[in-house]
């Protein structure tokens, strides 16, 4: 028989009546007598199943008979102790009890009655490592003194009822160097913990479990540690100098704590103990490197040096979080106080631990006021104890060609439109305010005039607007003269501005050929007839030149030319696609044929060529912007004045690489450059031109979408080959991936690098013929990302750059020379696809070991 077996079997048989029977009976007997006759009599025996009531005296009875007879539960019911000297155990019962002592192998034992004092002699006449049980734990008040006994080892953690425990003494003469071993367990009731003068004990003890523990005495014993209840009713704590771990929570009834100096620990936790524990004194004699989490107390300093030496010291700690993990810095939340500081005393304790609340008696602040931008202070005034600022006087800003400036108060921050209305106020540190001012867009005026006669006259237009011209269109004096547009272009205003109407003389050869109805062409002073020249201009029929070289397709669709005299050379060079032969001729007439076919690249006569920029005189730019029948210059910006040449930068970006990275960060990048810009970049001492060839195309690594922009390479300054060994498979593994990362990728200035953005970038691995995926921030296209062609499936690896139309698009230069360049595409081992000098893919014989241009590529 036991406790659990007969309450179980209780439980079984009651269960099988339902609770609405033991309510109808409640009804019946004892609530029904109440509401129909007011008699309330019965009510006291209203009580249910009594299934808690059983429950109550079927385990203490059960307790008291297995105490009685030694056996069930009394048995495991135990306090285990190992004792080296003869004493008695004086037991005082929770409940009524038979007490039983074993010693050794007596069993000593006496019928017990609640709160009452019971000795159990001791019936050896020597006690020396002898183990000894007091059964019943569960039922126990107290066990009296056992310090006698001269414990080496005890476990409590049965006796949840007791109420103090003595081990040790505090008398000088005490000392017990047999105790080793200590546990408690869920100890609830005990109030009390006396393990004074025991010197061997040098275990962390846990007591976390005593949740109403008042006393606790550990003075006299080697322990490193002590594990408290996270909140309670302590009052008296004593430790000794070997503690290398002091946490004490939320224990605010704490009265009495000493230890000697607390210079062995070195994780320092003090939350919410009142001013007991004098945690300042031992922080000073922490060890740096330390963990501290001080919360909830309040130090006093006689200066601020005093308190700077402390943060100095704090300085040194590392911290502790909330659920006990390493933190790189000291964990402090409290008050100090410091008698006089000034605002930059003040400010430099707040700043270095902000949760550390200072307060002071009297405090000296220094208020700096300065202008809009904080380059000029405009005046310094000194505020005590917290007060507010005062400032006589208005600061005044001048205005600019965009705003007028109002000012509306004071700002915490520079450059500042509106104003905080607390700048001023309760000035406790030192502290720099900014003047703001309101802004007022200001308004022009602009002027239309043919020659001086005004046309139209727009009032108040906002600055940065553009204007438009709503009259007639100008007419000119001259004859044969048209309208061309307006001087200087229309655009932004940012001033009074006057614009005068613009003609060009329809009638000359250059604009007829621009338009592409020139019939005929004659020069004396040509020397050579460039590439293209003449494209597409199907009403020419007679070209007269003294030019001693042609282009490659210079005729290019000239279906109606008939001759090309050349007048002043007996020998002339002529370029059909990458061949050169040299005539000897005398005025040698040329009939057109069947040109290759080539996509526009640039022009030369009567134009110079440089990187893909046509170059023409300064009045004729804006007629050839709109006139030119070859619009791919056009469309691109690539008009430039012949004045301009030659140049060094051939960008079509004005703007330098930082506004281009602000213009991409603020997203107004999609209105100020176009698909083919171009722009110069220093890759160490070497000059090339970077070509923004997409956007808003590559997915980024990291999964948040798309980079803004991509750009490649416009022109080659670099060969690399694509691996030394022929064995390599794919984009990864490369050389070339490698060279790129070390080499090429630091050289690129730092504030482009910076804003480089790393992408997904996917290559064929021959070995597997699989897809994978690198994530990149410099790389070299993909055949597929610059081809058309369904014959590159097998490449079939990135996104499409539509720039690349045709072969033209994907021609690359070295300096004046057409070069071959690698793409990232594997064929097969040891091979890779590339462009040829014609922009036509190379795919059988391009060997990864071949040193090929470079045109590398980046996003932004």
């Amino acid at each position: 028989m036991s406790y659990a077996l007969v309450e179980e079997a209780f439980e079984n048989h009651q269960n099988k009546w339902p609770e609405a029977v033991f309510n109808e009976d409640s009804w019946f007997k004892y609530l029904q007598p109440l509401a129909d006759d007011g008699d309330a009599s019965y009510l006291s025996m209203l009580q249910g199943s009594k299934a808690e009531q059983r429950k109550w005296w079927l385990y203490n009875r059960f307790r008291y008979i297995d105490s009685k007879y030694n056996a069930g539960d009394a048995l495991t019911d135990v306090i285990t102790l190992r004792g080296y000297a003869k004493s008695d155990v004086v037991v005082t019962p929770y409940a009524d009890v038979y007490a039983t002592v074993k010693y050794g192998s007596y069993l000593v034992q006496a019928r017990a009655e609640r709160n009452q004092s019971y000795t159990l002699y001791c019936p050896l006449d020597e006690v020396n490592d002898t183990e000894i049980y007091i059964y019943s734990a569960s039922q126990l008040a107290s066990v009296g003194d056992l310090s006698g006994f001269k414990v080496g080892y005890a476990n409590f953690s049965m006796a949840t009822k007791l109420q103090e425990l003595k081990i040790g003494d505090s008398s000088i003469n005490y000392s017990n160097g047999n105790l080793t071993e200590l546990y408690l367990g869920n100890n609830t009731l005990l109030r009390s913990i006396d393990v004074r003068n025991c010197t061997n004990l040098a275990m962390p003890v846990d007591i976390s479990g005593c949740s109403n523990i008042e006393h606790v005495y550990f003075n006299g014993t080697a322990i490193t540690g002590l594990s408290l209840p996270n909140g309670g009713i302590l009052k008296t704590l004593q430790l000794p100098d070997t503690i290398t771990n002091l946490t004490i929570r939320n224990q605010p009834s704490l009265t009495t704590f000493t230890i000697p100096t607390g210079s062995n620990i070195t994780t320092l936790r003090l939350e919410n103990v009142g001013n007991a524990v004098d945690s300042k004194s031992i922080l000073s004699n922490l060890a740096a490197n330390s963990r501290v989490r001080l919360i909830g107390f309040s130090w006093t300093f006689e200066n601020y040096a005093a308190a700077a030496a402390m943060y100095d010291k704090l300085d040194t700690m590392r911290g502790l979080s909330e659920n006990g993990g390493n933190m790189d810095n000291a964990q402090m939340m409290g008050t100090i106080h410091i008698p006089t500081l000034t605002g930059a005393q003040m400010a430099s304790l707040n700043e270095r631990y902000p949760d550390i609340t200072v307060t002071f008696e009297n405090l000296t602040s220094n208020l700096y006021y300065y202008n809009g931008t904080g380059d000029t202070l405009l005046y310094t005034e000194t505020i005590v104890n917290g007060a507010d600022g005062t400032y006589a006087g208005t600061p005044s800003k001048s205005q600019d060609a965009q705003y007028s400036y109002t000012f509306i108060g004071w700002a915490t921050k520079a450059n500042q439109w509106t104003a905080n209305a607390n700048a001023m106020l309760h000035v406790t540190a030192d502290r720099n305010i900014y003047a703001a001012y309101s802004r007022t867009v200001r308004t022009y005026t602009v002027l239309w005039k043919n020659g001086n006669t005004t046309l139209e006259t727009d009032t108040d237009v906002p600055y940065g607007t553009t204007p438009t011209y709503d009259g007639a269109t100008p007419v000119s004096s001259e004859e044969d003269y048209e309208f061309s547009g307006w001087s200087p272009s229309v655009g932004p205003i940012t001033g009074d501005t006057t614009y005068l109407a613009a003609y060009i003389d329809v009638s000359s050869d250059l604009v007829k050929y621009l338009k592409g109805t020139l019939t005929s062409y004659n020069s004396d002073t040509a020397t050579t007839v460039g590439q293209y020249a003449f494209y597409n201009r199907t009403n020419l029929t007679n070209v007269r030149t003294s030019a001693t070289t042609i282009g490659n397709n210079a005729f290019y669709n000239c279906s109606n030319l008939a001759t090309v005299d050349f007048t002043t050379t007996d020998s002339i060079t002529i370029v059909v696609g990458s061949l050169s032969n040299t005539y000897s001729i005398l005025n040698y007439t040329i009939r057109s044929n069947s040109p290759n076919t080539y996509a526009i690249n640039a022009l030369s006569t009567p134009f110079i060529y440089g990187l893909g920029i046509v170059y023409v005189p300064d009045d004729l730019v804006s007629s050839y912007k709109e006139f030119s029948a070859n619009d791919s210059f056009a469309r691109f910006n690539k008009i430039h004045s012949i004045d301009e040449y030659p140049v060094t930068d051939f960008s079509t970006i004005s703007d330098s690489w930082n506004d281009i990275i602000d213009s991409i960060e603020n997203d107004t990048y999609l209105t100020k450059y176009s698909v083919g810009d171009t722009k110069k970049i220093s890759v160490g001492n070497v000059e090339l031109y970077m070509q923004l060839i997409a956007m808003n195309l590559d997915e980024l690594s990291n999964g948040t979408g798309t980079a803004k922009t991509t750009w490649l390479c416009f022109n080659v300054e670099f060969t690399h080959r694509m691996s030394s060994n022929a064995g390599v498979y794919h984009w990864e593994q490369s050389e070339m991936r490698s060279w790129l990362i070390s080499d090429i990728l630091p050289a690129i200035p730092s504030e482009i690098r910076q804003a480089i953005k790393e992408v997904k970038k996917t290559y064929y691995n021959s070995s597997s013929s699989t897809t994978s995926t690198s994530n990149d921030k410099i790389w070299i296209p993909s055949m597929y990302e610059i081809h058309t062609s369904p014959n590159y499936v097998r490449a079939n690896n990135g996104v499409r750059y539509t720039w690349f139309i045709n072969n033209g698009f994907r021609m690359k230069y070295k300096g004046n020379t057409r070069i071959n360049w690698h793409t990232r595409s594997y064929v097969t081992e040891g091979r890779v696809m590339g462009i040829n000098m014609d922009g036509a893919p190379i795919s059988s014989n391009n060997y990864a070991t071949t040193e090929y241009g470079v045109v590398f590529g980046f996003c932004i």
